[in-house]
């Protein structure tokens, strides 16, 4: 009895080795990565991407709703419609947000907006 449980103590230490060894190799690719990535660019799809949610969720909605109150069934159609008009605001959304970044990076930390 001894035998099997210090053989099962073996296997578990064992078995929890290789998973920190698998951990630990995660980590050091994770950071890895993490290394590589320009946080500025990363930083601004994600504003991007936050502002972008809410105004295609509205603007999807508001499109739908009025295609359907003036009794339009045309699936096709209707998705045409949206896709359009979710394409023009998106260009338009991230002209604003890529125009903003632009001017944050060229306005120095230390100039304040009086000087």
């Amino acid at each position: 009895t001894s035998t099997r449980a210090a053989k099962l103590k073996a296997f578990s230490s064992d078995k929890i080795c290789r998973k920190l060894k698998v951990l630990s190799t995660s980590f050091k690719f994770m950071n890895k990565i993490m290394k590589k990535i320009d946080k500025k660019t990363l930083r601004e799809s994600m504003t991007d991407t936050a502002i972008a949610m809410p105004i295609a969720w509205t603007t999807s909605y508001g499109t739908l709703a009025l295609m359907m109150s003036t009794g339009m069934s045309n699936a096709f159609l209707i998705s045409a419609i949206q896709t359009l008009v979710l394409t023009l605001i998106s260009v338009i959304r991230k002209y604003i947000v890529r125009t903003a970044f632009k001017n944050a990076e060229s306005f120095p930390s230390s100039q304040t907006l009086t000087s």
